[in-house]
């Protein structure tokens, strides 16, 4: 029987999550393809939980080592540059823990998933497809990333002001997505394939809601930010990190999971606070 590894970050607070979650586990359960999946919560490390000894450890709250890795990073937002929330370094140390866990464990690769995900149907049958065509030289996959499509370009009603700005969001993020899996598609043509893009132009990250990691990628990963410190939030550390590292980073062509943008975001008000310099570190 194949064993496939999910690990999952979790605020220990969020119920709500904590429920989506078990909703979409159970399309895992009742796979016919002889997988066992061995999914792991990890909730050590709230941020009540967090102290200055742990922040003084992993930490660097330095403003201008903030904004030299924002730009190694390709995410140049001038609204990002300000320090890391408690909430973000919790979210930090769990994928630390996570990462050293896939160490610890001897675990050859594994899918780190956000809790507010929606699993496609058929996850599995799709999931042992794209393993089978996984490039040898792969060291982080993106399985997260939505792409323009020709309803993005109907006519839409929209029965409030959110839902429309929500929509907005998503159709954005969709077409720079499709911009850089394109242009990568002809730069790096032979290095892809029907499944998967490598990424060498363009920002090679996305939100951490659904990446792949092989054990190697997650001991450069735990390594270096035990070393370095982490500065930037989660998402953008892990950008700073395949560019740094010079690591291997694709993007699968098509979704294997999908953000809940409809969740709202535990750290949307403390983000919101820090960009206006009114947040307490």
């Amino acid at each position: 029987m194949q064993e496939i590894f999910i690990k999952i970050p979790h605020y220990s607070k969020l119920v709500e999550r904590k429920k989506l979650m078990e909703v979409e586990h159970e399309k895992l359960i009742n796979n016919k393809f002889n997988l066992k999946y061995n999914i792991e919560i990890y909730e050590k490390y709230d941020k009540e939980e967090l102290n200055d000894e742990i922040i003084n450890k992993y930490f660097n709250l330095n403003l201008n080592e903030w904004n030299r890795r924002v730009v190694i990073s390709e995410q140049r937002k001038t609204n990002f540059k300000r320090k890391i929330t408690m909430g973000e370094k919790s979210l930090i140390m769990k994928s630390i823990n996570l990462w050293k866990s896939i160490i610890d464990n001897n675990i050859n690769e594994c899918l780190i998933i956000e809790d507010d995900v929606n699993l496609i149907e058929n996850f599995s049958k799709n999931y042992l497809e794209c393993k089978k065509n996984i490039p040898d030289d792969w060291d982080i996959i993106y399985i997260n990333l939505e792409y323009l499509n020709e309803d993005d370009n109907k006519e839409k009603y929209f029965s409030s002001r959110r839902e429309k700005v929500l929509f907005n969001t998503i159709k954005t993020l969709k077409k720079s997505n499709t911009d850089i899996l394109n242009e990568n598609k002809i730069i790096n043509k032979e290095k892809c394939n029907d499944y998967f893009t490598l990424i060498t132009k363009g920002k090679k990250w996305f939100m951490g809601s659904g990446y792949i990691i092989n054990q190697k990628t997650a001991r450069k990963f735990y390594d270096t930010i035990t070393k370095e410190k982490s500065v930037l939030p989660i998402d953008a550390e892990i950008g700073y990190l395949i560019e740094k590292l010079n690591l291997n980073c694709y993007w699968l062509n098509f979704n294997l999971l999908y953000h809940n943008f409809t969740i709202d975001s535990s750290l949307s008000h403390e983000r919101y606070l820090a960009r206006k310099g009114k947040l307490i570190h």
